[in-house]
């Protein structure tokens, strides 16, 4: 799972060995401007497809994890939720997923300000 404007997997995958991509997502610490050919050849190997949430919904996610699960996290692991309800409407309402939630690299300024940027409050 990637954010948009981090996608260098996904655009990896679609064509087909690493390609650079332009960063512009506020998921820093998703943001690389391309993979590697080692990490490229062990991800076409072993995933199917990566999912890309857009920046809104990562914020979104993370403020309902702040909200519900009282976990403050950072964009990058706030798209987990858009993710896993993508996930869930493919394979159904009975699945059980496991979602590894890491990182606080975003300050209480940082989550306003972009809760603000797309809306969200």
């Amino acid at each position: 799972m990637e954010t948009e404007g981090a996608e260098a997997m996904a655009e990896a995958l679609k064509a087909g060995g690493p390609v650079p991509v332009e960063v512009s997502s506020i998921s820093t610490t998703l943001s690389a401007p391309a993979v590697t050919a080692l990490t490229y050849e062990h991800v076409s190997a072993l995933v199917g497809e990566v999912l890309v949430v857009p920046d809104r919904e990562a914020v979104r996610g993370c403020l309902e994890l702040a909200e519900h699960a009282k976990v403050w996290t950072e964009p990058a692991a706030g798209c987990l939720l858009p993710a896993a309800r993508r996930v869930v409407e493919r394979v159904g309402p009975d699945a059980r997923l496991g979602l590894v939630v890491c990182g606080g690299n975003a300050s209480a300024a940082d989550m306003a300000s972009w809760a603000g940027r797309f809306g969200l409050r």
